[in-house]
């Protein structure tokens, strides 16, 4: 937001619904993580808030504000297009709107009570990662770890959707030169909503969310929103939520274990150890496409560990999204996914004590 509130625009109101329910509640952020590392941080509360749980998000929304506090706003964002989608769209604007009115919150007593109003709010709603699946598929078509020709066996609706996904996906994204990743071309994935706005593709509520989403994030997920939703409408009324049983998390050093993933330097250095260590999974993950067999493995840690959720909600459309993009990004068919889920699960506790050696 350029100006307090935008009175006049549809993010405006959910400013003022969090500035009276700031007066109303009384959470608290408590104590932070015991850890300085801003990639640690963020992998905990993004993998606490997927799993529901309390305690290790609200310590790591603590630890992120105190680091790194546009940080922490960034990724508050890319949480919440990147888990909850469709899932709730209010809460989507409400977490955008706080991003966005900077100027709203550095007048607050304590901006800290706003981030545990938020954090508390997305650990009450199901998860819904259809987005993040649809954009992780287009990137795997992208690298070549996945064919497009293999979606000709699924529904003429998901294969619709597919094709408009990966070429926004195209147009929205560039290669950065020298480098192993992508920048979001800002103008491109704006002149790309405005479109969709204009041709009649979403309501004018929905383009404010995706554009200050965008800013906000800096990723392309809010783009792929229209075209989800548009796409999932027929699918809405049958809805429901799915709650899954997850075992609680080891502590390593007082940080959940699943947060030592490949983005953490303590977890890529371990996870490198366990491949070169394990003969069978370094087998299965020699059949990946992917040019990097850690990154490969990271992947497929994230199927395994960090992507699970506590509650999620289900549909047609987003159990066949979640069907097909399963593994996508390892690199390898479905049939060994399987096989390295399941080697890699049985070696989850020799992944513990490795871990526990790296933060020691």
């Amino acid at each position: 937001m350029s100006k307090p509130h935008r009175k006049h625009r549809y993010l405006g109101q959910f400013v003022d619904l969090l500035e009276r329910d700031l007066s109303r509640t009384h959470l608290s952020l408590g104590s932070g993580l015991a850890t300085n590392d801003p990639f640690l941080a963020t992998s905990v509360l993004q993998k606490a808030i997927r799993r529901s749980d309390r305690e290790p998000a609200m310590a790591a929304a603590r630890s992120l504000y105190d680091i790194d506090r546009a940080r922490l706003w960034r990724r508050l964002c890319i949480i919440v297009f990147e888990d909850f989608g469709l899932s709730d769209l209010e809460l989507t604007a409400t977490v955008v709107a706080a991003a966005c009115a900077r100027k709203w919150r550095d007048d607050l007593v304590d901006e800290t009570d706003l981030i545990a109003l938020l954090v508390d709010r997305l650990l009450e709603a199901p998860c819904d990662r259809s987005l993040d699946r649809l954009y992780s598929l287009a990137v795997a078509v992208r690298s070549s770890l996945v064919f497009r020709e293999s979606f000709a066996g699924r529904s003429v609706g998901f294969r619709e959707l597919m094709d408009r996904v990966y070429a926004l996906v195209r147009r929205c994204e560039r290669r950065v030169p020298g480098q192993a990743f992508w920048a979001v071309q800002a103008r491109v994935c704006d002149e790309a909503l405005l479109a969709m706005a204009i041709q009649g593709t979403m309501v004018e509520a929905d383009l404010d969310i995706c554009l200050e989403g965008r800013r906000a994030s800096q990723c392309a997920l809010p783009v792929l929103l229209p075209l989800l939703k548009s796409a999932a409408r027929p699918f809405r009324p049958d809805r429901q939520v799915i709650s899954y049983k997850l075992e609680p998390s080891p502590m390593i050093g007082g940080v959940p274990a699943y947060a030592f993933d490949a983005r953490t330097r303590a977890g890529k250095f371990v996870l490198g150890k366990l491949l070169q260590g394990d003969r069978e999974l370094l087998r299965i993950m020699s059949y990946s496409r992917a040019k990097d067999p850690l990154r490969a493995l990271g992947s497929l840690l994230f199927l395994v560990e960090g992507g699970r959720c506590d509650r999620e909600a289900s549909d047609v459309l987003s159990d066949e999204i979640k069907d097909v993009a399963v593994g996508c990004l390892t690199g390898l068919s479905r049939n060994l996914v399987d096989i390295a889920v399941s080697r890699l699960t049985s070696l989850l506790p020799l992944l513990n004590k490795l871990r526990e050696r790296a933060a020691g």
